[in-house]
């Protein structure tokens, strides 16, 4: 029941985002203090901050702190990652590290040029407070400060609820592509915020070796994306829902396992969101070649690039897979329950059957059959879902960091 109903308040926008005004107000004593703090210290310091989730460096704002470091070292940064995070020792050998939500972090956001984010909360020392409750009640305070959305893929659905500027107050967010660029533009942002620059993790993605199929690799990645509704569930309902069910017979199925011996392929079971990684122990493989894989201890930015085949079924994960000109199936079992509890398509923009980078199916037996279709053209990706990779990312090289920051540069020396 409390699952039930912490559930419905994650869904509820408009009580969730008071409660989250509501939080925010509970730390202006430490805000003030902060503050206070900051200005004693004197120099601002024209930082840039830059985190993901606090609890890892895996994606397009790790990628950004390094461009940055590495081209820019005039340019003063800090990461946000808690010092017991895997990648800590790796980030500070980059360049300062912050632990998330010290009173040092609450003194750096005073000192900042920009927040620099692929999620809109962990770049601020405020347990559960997005950037719009910030700028709401403490934007008085850093009248300049300004805050850039990284994001963590590239949009596939209308998100305009959730996304939209009266809502989320972003002073930048960036697009990867032309159609993606259009479509966020509708959803209320000035003139200007929303930037069409391409996700700084697509600079290595872009540079990896693209051959048809290198050597060392017969690897299909499985990455199933999240339910919303099973959020806040006892493992009891998790265990029984289709969504496990389906998932873990698939990882089970004898044709599936057939395949993979007689090619000797591996398949690597790796969901990427971590609400589903909690539960990556209830799942098995009925093979040596069935591997359940933990984003905590592998980097999926590697596990892609090493992979030969993606079977996902709405991740966005398979565009930086169809941007390296792989192979994708969708394999989309629950279509009517996902579209019940989560995003919707924006027709006039993306749908997987219609723009997407493979074909999309809705049961395991064509499953297998589109899995052989592959392994018989040896992993190359056809050609008229190339046509479409082509089509769809205008922009493919490896200059996406190098874009954002010539934007921030300018908006800084205005």
């Amino acid at each position: 029941m409390i699952g039930k109903i912490i559930y419905t308040l994650k869904r509820n926008t408009a009580v969730k985002d008071k409660l989250k005004l509501l939080i925010a107000l509970l730390y202006f004593p430490v805000m003030l203090s902060a503050y206070i703090f900051s200005k004693i210290k004197g120099n601002k310091g024209n930082l840039w901050l830059i985190s993901e989730m606090g609890i890892d460096a895996k994606d397009n704002g790790r990628d950004f702190f390094e461009y940055i470091r590495i081209n820019h070292p005039e340019i003063q940064t800090a990461f946000i990652l808690k010092k017991t995070a895997l990648e800590y020792k790796n980030i500070s050998s980059i360049g300062p590290v912050i632990e998330p939500g010290s009173f040092e972090h609450f003194v750096a956001v005073f000192r900042s040029d920009f927040l620099i984010s692929t999620h809109d909360h962990y770049v601020l020392p405020m347990k559960w407070v997005n950037w719009r409750e910030f700028k709401e009640l403490y934007g008085w305070m850093v009248p300049d400060l300004k805050f850039v959305f990284l994001q963590h893929g590239v949009e596939q659905w209308n998100a305009e609820k959730n996304s939209n500027y009266n809502r989320t107050k972003f002073d930048y967010f960036v697009t990867s592509t032309q159609s993606e660029f259009e479509e966020v533009s509708k959803y209320g942002y000035p003139f200007g915020n929303v930037v069409k620059t391409g996700l700084p993790r697509f600079d290595k993605l872009n540079s990896v070796d693209n051959k048809l199929l290198r050597n060392r690799e017969r690897i299909i990645l499985f990455s199933p994306t999240w339910r919303q509704y099973l959020a806040n569930v006892s493992d009891k309902e998790f265990l029984s829902s289709n969504y496990f069910k389906t998932i873990n017979s698939t990882l089970n199925n004898e044709k599936v396992l057939g395949l993979l011996d007689k090619y000797s392929i591996d398949l690597l079971f790796m969901p990427p969101h971590h609400e589903i990684q909690k539960y990556l122990h209830d799942f098995s493989g009925g093979s040596d070649h069935v591997k359940l894989i933990s984003i905590d201890d592998h980097s999926l930015k590697e596990v892609l690039k090493d992979s030969s085949l993606i079977v996902t079924d709405y991740s966005s994960i398979s565009m930086d897979f169809a941007y390296m000109n792989r192979p994708v199936i969708y394999f989309q079992f629950d279509q009517d329950e996902f579209s019940k509890g989560h995003y919707q398509y924006s027709d006039d923009y993306f749908t997987h059957e219609r723009d997407g980078f493979g074909p999309v199916v809705t049961n395991i037996e064509n499953l297998v059959a589109h899995i052989s279709k592959v392994i018989e053209r040896n992993f190359v990706m056809s050609d008229y879902y190339i046509d479409r990779v082509q089509h769809f990312f205008d922009l493919r090289d490896n200059d996406n960091s190098q874009r954002l920051y010539n934007i921030l540069i300018g908006e800084r020396h205005d």
